[in-house]
C-alpha cells in the first residue's frame, strides 16, 4: 500500500492538493461525527492552520464559533 503523504506535514499536503486541484470542499478531517466539522478538535485545528499556512481558506463549514481566518483563495 502506498501512503505518499504519511510523513508530510498537513500544510505540505494542502499545498500539493491545491496545485493539482483537489476538491477540498469534499474532504473531511473532523473526528466528532457532527453535520459540520467542530473546528476545535486537534484534527480540525491542524487542518485550519494548514490552509492558513498556504494563504487559503478552508472551504468546509465549521460549527458556530469555529472560524478560519478570512483569507482569499489564491488562484
Amino acid at each position: 500500500m502506498a501512503a505518499p503523504f504519511i510523513d508530510k506535514p498537513k500544510a505540505a499536503i494542502v499545498a500539493a492538493g491545491s496545485r493539482i486541484g483537489v476538491p477540498f470542499e469534499l474532504t473531511w478531517s473532523c473526528y466528532e461525527g457532527h453535520d459540520k466539522a467542530c473546528g476545535v478538535c486537534g484534527t480540525c485545528r491542524d487542518r485550519i492552520r494548514a490552509f492558513e499556512a498556504n494563504g487559503l481558506t478552508d472551504p468546509i463549514e465549521y460549527e458556530a464559533g469555529a472560524v478560519s481566518k478570512n483569507v482569499e483563495r489564491k488562484s
